[in-house]
Parts: C-alpha cells; sequence; structure tokens
C-alpha cells in the first residue's frame, strides 16, 4: 500500500508554485513597463519633432518675408537686387519643402493634415504674389517700392496665424497623449502592484501553514 505524502509535502509544491508565480509576474512587470516606457519615449520624441518642423515652418516663412522686405528696401543695386531674389526663391522652396515635410508625417491628425494641405497651396499662391510684384519693382523709380507694398501689405498675416495655429494644436494634442499616457502607465502600475501584493500574500500564508502543520507533526 502506497503511504501518503505527509500534508507539508503538498504545501512544499503550492509554495514553490506561488514563488515561481511571483518572481514570473515580477519579471513580467519589468519587461512590459521597459517595453512601454520605450515606447512612450520614441512617441514622445517624434511628437517633438513634428513640433519642432511646424516651427521651423512658421519662423522660416517670416525670414522669407524679410527677404521680400530686403528686396524693395535694399534693391536699388542691381546685383542686390538679383541675390534678394535668389534668397527670396530659396527660403520660399525651403518653406515648402518644410510644410510638405509636416504634411507627410505620419503623426499628423487626420484633421490637422487637411489644414496643411491648405497651407500648402497658400504658401504656394502667395509665392506667386510675391514674384508678381518684384516683376513690376523699378530700382530707378523710388515710389515703385511704396507701390508694390501696399499692393501685397498684410497678405502674409493670414498664413502666418494659420501655421501657429497649427503648431499650437499639435502642442495641445501631445500634452493630452502625454497626459494619457502617463494615466496608462499609472493604471497599469496599480495592477501589476496589486498582483504582486496579492501573490506575496499566498506566499506567506503558505509558509504559515507549512510551517504550523511541521510544528504538529508527530514528534515534534
Amino acid at each position: 500500500m502506497t503511504q501518503a505524502k505527509p500534508p507539508s509535502a503538498g504545501l512544499a509544491g503550492l509554495l514553490f508554485a506561488a514563488v515561481l508565480f511571483l518572481a514570473g509576474a515580477g519579471l513580467f512587470s519589468i519587461h512590459v513597463s521597459q517595453t512601454e516606457g520605450a515606447a512612450a519615449l520614441d512617441q514622445a520624441a517624434r511628437s517633438a519633432q513634428l513640433l519642432d518642423e511646424a516651427r521651423s515652418a512658421q519662423a522660416g516663412f517670416k525670414v522669407q518675408v524679410q527677404h521680400w522686405k530686403n528686396f524693395l528696401l535694399r534693391g536699388q543695386n542691381p546685383a542686390d537686387l538679383d541675390s534678394y531674389r535668389t534668397r527670396f526663391a530659396e527660403q520660399e522652396k525651403t518653406v515648402q519643402t518644410e510644410l510638405q515635410d509636416i504634411y507627410d508625417n505620419p503623426l499628423l491628425a487626420t484633421d490637422l493634415r487637411s489644414q496643411v494641405a491648405d497651407i500648402l497651396n497658400e504658401h504656394t499662391r502667395l509665392g506667386e504674389v510675391y514674384r508678381d510684384a518684384m516683376t513690376r519693382y523699378d530700382p530707378a523709380d523710388p515710389g515703385s517700392a511704396f507701390a508694390i507694398d501696399a499692393s501685397v501689405r498684410g497678405i502674409d498675416q493670414d498664413l502666418t496665424a494659420h501655421i501657429d495655429a497649427v503648431a499650437d494644436q499639435i502642442l495641445a494634442r501631445q500634452q493630452t497623449e502625454a497626459a494619457d499616457l502617463a494615466a496608462g502607465l499609472a493604471a497599469r502600475y496599480k495592477t501589476a502592484r496589486l498582483v504582486s501584493n496579492f501573490a506575496t500574500l499566498v506566499v506567506l500564508l503558505l509558509v504559515a501553514m507549512l510551517v504550523w502543520q511541521m510544528r504538529r507533526r508527530p514528534g515534534r
């Protein structure tokens, strides 16, 4: 007849299983935290890059407009005139590229993408307006600079405000995403802590039961 295992042997097995579970839960929690933390850092870095692109495009457009003003104010010399015209064209191309990069960024929300598309079209249109005004500039006639400037005065303001508004919306969504991420990480940490505490309690309970049974064994 097979001798039955003492009760302490069963408890020891349960204790061993509980310790393994506790260790596994701890390792799993560490792995999940590390993975989610790395993903969060990557997301934050790419979101910051998107905001930087928007601010860079905004500042770049202001530089483009400044080249236009330099063209009018300091273009009496033919060499300077060509230089400022070239600088304007190069800066216009740079801004257009920056706006296109924003539009192509996969992190850009769908509704903001349509706004950036409008900004791209408006920037192209303004470039044509400025270049047309350049053709009417006469360096020999000081009054032509004032007349041309008056014809395009303020046309950059709406586009500047629109880029600024998109940048503000990108920033606001970044802040919302950061808050949601922090809340999610806090909730997962709370869950992991509850599981760990429960497993620790089970281990302690099994240890207490094992010690109690061993103390009750015959001959003790």
